[in-house]
């Protein structure tokens, strides 16, 4: 047997590690059949040939010295694509709003932390999003987090009620309530 340092061990073609790095991301399928992908970092979930998926791929690869060929990149997609139609249980995509579990919802605040508040009928907390896939409309913007037991300020147009007995009637988000205007 020669010694390890003669063994020759193949080295892992373009395509594998393009491959690799594109699964960095979480690829599914909708339930209305459509591949979708769930980019790193920033949380935010497109449809899997999209521009912002596009370009996260290809910063990605040149940040690790590949510029891949048009024909090395559709190869990636079109595998990508098959990953995405094996997945073996779907995701639905939520646009901020989501019933994650019963009786229980998540409004996405798209933020860089991929926060979400999470609410049910007795309490609510602001979570990781990371169960819930939401798209985020290049029109959307962050809420606030929100901070536990902060009333809104007087200057907000939602009419809320606060005293030493009870909590506040409304929603958490601080002093700027999603509220309708009175």
């Amino acid at each position: 047997m020669p010694p390890r340092s003669h063994i020759k061990v193949p080295e892992p073609s373009v395509h594998s590690i393009l491959l690799n790095i594109a699964r960095r991301a979480h690829i599914f399928l909708t339930p209305e059949g459509q591949p979708h992908v769930t980019v790193p970092l920033s949380g935010n979930t497109v449809p899997l040939f999209s521009p912002i998926f596009r370009d996260w791929l290809s910063q990605t690869f040149e940040e690790r010295g590949f510029l891949p060929s048009a024909s090395q990149y559709g190869a990636v997609m079109r595998k990508l694509e098959e990953d995405a139609h094996a997945c073996p249980v779907p995701f639905p995509v939520h646009i901020r709003t989501a019933l994650h579990r019963r009786h229980t919802y998540r409004f996405d605040l798209d933020n860089s932390s991929n926060e979400a508040i999470e609410v049910n009928g007795k309490q609510w907390a602001v979570v990781n999003n990371e169960n819930c896939r939401f798209r985020r409309p290049v029109s959307s913007l962050p809420l606030p987090t929100p901070e536990p037991n902060k009333a809104p300020s007087k200057n907000s147009s939602c009419a809320c009620s606060a005293s030493r007995n009870h909590k506040p009637k409304c929603s958490p988000f601080g002093s700027s309530p999603p509220c309708s205007p009175t």
